[in-house]
């Protein structure tokens, strides 16, 4: 058996031994025991004469306890206590006959329950982790427990108490030290053969009261306050003092019927684009999930351009490039809505964005204390759904605000699904005042007359031991039907990053903590990176909390995770010496399979899950893809290829095929011990074969431009354009060249291009350039720009789409159609025509240039004596060689 080895664990609060005490009737007697899960444990170890109180007539269920506290609870649990024990065969540094302890470690040694650890010491009054106490409670109990080759120490102990349902659901880690309560409802599951509530590692415990989400903020202030050099107490994060709202300042609630006033087109009653046919043949997001849409800041139907533009929403004709013309503005006026992304489905716009009105009404005597001091986060997320079969004329159906910030979305069906993080708007170190249901985030529907609450406090459920107070909501909205309920799941806690498939999203959020590596002598508690991983129901008329689980490392982004066949799959990237990893979990989120330790010493650049197999790229100075065959049960890297330079983004072309894009790297490079920047080159596209999973090839590859050569697509999927069938990929890119040869800092990096590049893509030739559109005048744009080009936002190339056949490229404030063959120009549309002309001033130059300075006009113009003035001016200061 292996011995436990663990770093020291810190406790928060000072354990102090059982006071000798008359037995008590019942937990109803203790002070603090009124309401808390563990009351029929502690009452059935009490009439059991197995633990008491306090002298205050506590319990103090929330206590961690010692090792020797725990040990002695155990051991007298089952009769195994001897008072009188002397002599053991084995004895202690820190244990000492007259130890109060004594009799306690003589008894566990003698009936072989504890060993100690490696370098000969008990640490009695040292807080007992789970996995410490899984081992001595197993095999006090006698459990049935089965030991796995390669395992960690703990594993077969935490196992034989998850099969007898006894983990509280409070225990969310095997390194978590257990407290009072924790250690009473182990035994009492185990003696009774009840089943603990909330008994697993993959289960969230709920809040049952608002006494208990006060008692667990309360727990979140003693785990992050701190004592300043002032000597006074702060706080590392925040504590919410939300103050209720005041019904007659509740957000006034929109009709499903009404029109929006600032929807306005330029008179032409459009209507679907002057009787034309929307184009059947058009292209769509990309999305990571067939069935899965996800929002953007562009959405087409096959006849209309939807765009976010500022703070509007604008539509645009396109079903041809002579019908190019705007023909609606929605401007949402509430709470200085700003518009972030779009949904479209069939004559349904939804809008999902950004208010800073007012959720709440600060009243000066709600403040609890002086020094609370208001972070004024004040303002929550929108989703806003408009009937657009008069596309001059959108017909607002229903209007859904949450208190809080976006953090993600998904659409299915009808169904828009929203994860929404409310963080606090209050910190003070002082006491917490207990909550009430109307200090949880706010919500309000068009569709219902009253404003309501997200949740109770007895419905929300709460991820254990969380880093930060606040509250993650998960919401499902019908953007058609205003009939069905908004239905709401709250958490307190909040998340980091998404994934859906679907019938389920997954929320991730990191956690920072004590994680046990098996090294031989150096075996022990490190403290390391994880991830935890939540698990909803998306169902059309709720969103349910699911399962829970854990995974070692921390998480790229949503390409890191992927449902198969019941399986949750995550790829996550661990400390540099372990690598990277990926684990497999069940539908309940408990892991069935692991392949760890890849490519120590690398970072994790980007990851795809592709049916049964999974592909990832690492990179350290050279580009390894590997190729994981992903069974549950036994996953395993089954192929592997080196190559200069790395991918940031993976995106499959057929079953056996995929692209990457990334960037070059000299292949010199794989000969250093660390990359430098002579050694970046340009943007890079490679095509891979792997048909064969145990070989892998880039079968193609072609590298666009110098090393300051970027794109959006490196970190943002969506500004990809894909067709297999059509054989066609295009995205937006900014392209640099080096003028002098040079490497390093030395080079003379320009940039030479700024728009979108379309590329012909099959598996024979690999990719072809077909032709490429850029909303810049001229090549004077880029004189002079340097290795970083800025240039103009409204005219950045974001997107690039077709519709039937003809490319669009769309900026900000610039649409141009192209033809298809050669990506050449029909039409323009500049949608906020500037209205002052550009002005030209002389400047002084040196002899051998001509320079002006142009102030160009980006504002109105008003007159004023006769003469144009306008709000708004920028210059830019050009020199020509004569």
């Amino acid at each position: 058996m292996k011995k436990i080895f663990a770093a020291s664990l810190i406790g928060i609060f000072l354990t102090i031994p059982f006071a000798s005490l008359p037995k008590q009737a019942s937990a109803d007697d203790f002070s603090d025991m009124h309401g808390d899960r563990s009351f029929e444990a502690v009452t059935y170890l009490q009439d059991a004469g197995v633990v008491q109180g306090y002298g205050d007539n506590t319990y103090k269920p929330g206590q961690e306890i010692t090792r020797a506290e725990f040990t002695k609870i155990v051991l007298g649990a089952k009769g195994l206590l001897d008072e009188d024990c002397t002599n053991p065969s084995k004895t202690f540094p820190d244990v000492s006959p007259g130890d109060w302890f004594y009799p306690v470690v003589c008894s566990g040694l003698k009936h072989e329950i504890i060993e100690g650890y490696p370098d000969g010491y008990f640490r009695p009054n040292d807080k007992i982790n789970f996995a410490e106490a899984s081992k001595i409670i197993s095999l006090v109990k006698e459990l049935d427990v089965q030991t796995e080759d390669g395992g960690e120490w703990f594993s077969g102990y935490v196992s034989a108490l998850h099969e007898e349902r006894v983990i509280p659901g409070s225990v969310t880690a095997n390194s978590m030290n257990i407290t009072r309560g924790d250690m009473a409802e182990i035994i009492w599951g185990l003696d009774t053969g009840k089943e603990v509530e909330n008994s697993s590692l993959g289960e969230m415990p709920k809040i049952e009261s608002c006494e208990e989400l006060t008692a667990q903020m309360e727990k979140y202030q003693k785990r992050n306050q701190y004592v300043g050099y002032d000597g006074r107490i702060y706080l590392e994060g925040a504590v919410d003092f939300a103050v209720p709202m005041e019904e007659s300042e509740a957000p006034s609630s929109m009709g499903n019927e009404s029109k929006d006033e600032s929807a306005a087109g330029d008179g032409d009653g459009d209507g679907d684009g002057d009787g034309d046919t929307a184009s059947s043949d058009y292209s769509t997001t990309n999305v990571q999930e067939f069935g899965v849409d996800e929002a953007d800041i562009i959405k087409n139907d096959g006849s209309h351009i939807y765009m976010v533009k500022g703070n509007t929403v604008r539509i645009i004709s396109a079903y041809t490039p002579d019908k190019l013309k705007q023909v609606a503005s929605i401007t949402v006026d509430e709470g200085s809505f700003t518009p972030q992304e779009l949904y479209l489905d069939g004559n349904t716009l939804t809008i999902i964005g950004y208010s800073y009105g007012d959720f709440r009404i600060m009243e000066s005597e709600k403040i609890m204390a002086p020094e609370m001091y208001p972070y004024y986060n004040s303002g929550g997320v929108m989703v806003i759904s408009y009937d657009i079969s008069d596309k001059s004329s959108p017909q607002k159906i229903r209007s859904v605000s949450f208190e809080g910030s976006y953090l993600s979305s998904r659409k299915v069906g009808d169904i828009v699904y929203l994860a929404v993080n409310k963080y606090q708007d209050w910190y003070y170190p002082g006491p917490i005042p207990l909550y009430k249901d109307s200090d949880l985030p706010a919500f309000s529907d068009s569709a219902d007359a009253e404003e309501v609450q997200v949740s109770r406090c007895g419905d929300l459920y709460y991820f254990p031991n969380f880093t930060d107070p606040n509250f993650l909501i998960l919401a499902a909205v019908n953007t058609r039907n205003t009939a069905d309920d908004v239905s709401r799941t709250v958490v307190l806690g909040s998340g980091s990053q998404i994934y859906a498939s679907t019938e389920n999203m997954y929320v991730t959020r990191p956690y920072w903590g004590e994680v046990y590596y098996d090294n031989g002598q150096d075996s022990g508690w490190y403290w390391g990176e994880s991830t935890e991983v939540y698990k909803f129901g998306l169902e059309e008329d709720s969103v349910p909390f699911l399962a829970k689980g854990k995974v070692e490392g921390r998480v790229l982004n949503q390409f890191s995770m992927s449902e198969y066949e019941d399986h949750f799959r995550i790829a996550t990237e661990k400390d540099w010496t372990s690598g990277s990893a990926v684990t497999i979990l069940d539908k309940d989120l408990n892991i069935t399979g692991s392949v760890d330790g890849i490519a120590p010493g690398e970072s994790l650049k980007s990851a795809r899950f592709i049916g049964s197999k999974g592909y990832l790229v690492t990179f350290e100075t050279i580009d390894p893809l590997f190729v994981i065959d992903l069974d549950p049960k036994d996953p395993k890297i089954v192929g592997e290829l080196k190559i200069p330079g790395w991918s940031d983004y993976l995106h499959p072309y057929d079953e056996t095929h995929l692209i990457g894009f990334g960037r070059e790297v000299d292949p010199a490079a794989a000969q250093k011990d660390s990359l430098t920047t002579s050694d970046l080159m340009g943007m890079k596209l490679s095509l891979f074969d792997v048909s064969d999973i145990n070989n892998p090839v880039e079968t193609h590859k072609t590298v666009i431009g110098a090393r300051g050569t970027t794109s959006e697509l490196l970190y943002n999927h969506k500004a990809l354009l894909f067709d297999e069938e059509k054989g066609i990929l295009a995205f937006p890119v900014t392209v640099t060249v080096n003028k002098n040869g040079k490497s390093g800092w030395d080079a003379d990096i320009q940039t030479v291009f700024s728009g979108a590049y379309v590329f012909d893509v099959d598996l024979e030739k690999g990719f072809t350039f077909r032709g490429k559109a850029s909303h810049y005048d001229d090549d004077s744009w880029y004189k002079d720009s340097g290795e970083w080009f800025y240039g103009d936002w409204d005219r950045a190339i974001q997107r690039i789409i077709y519709i039937g056949e003809y490319f669009y490229t769309i900026s900000p404030n610039v649409i141009k159609a192209h033809n298809w063959s050669d990506v050449s120009e029909k039409n323009s549309l500049t949608l906020d025509k500037k209205q002052c002309n550009e002005i030209y001033f002389e400047s002084e130059c040196s002899a051998n240039s001509t320079c002006r300075t142009i102030w160009e006009i980006r504002g109105e113009c008003y007159e004023e004596n006769g003469e144009n003035v306008c709000t708004d001016e920028e210059f830019f200061l050009r020199c020509e060689q004569k």
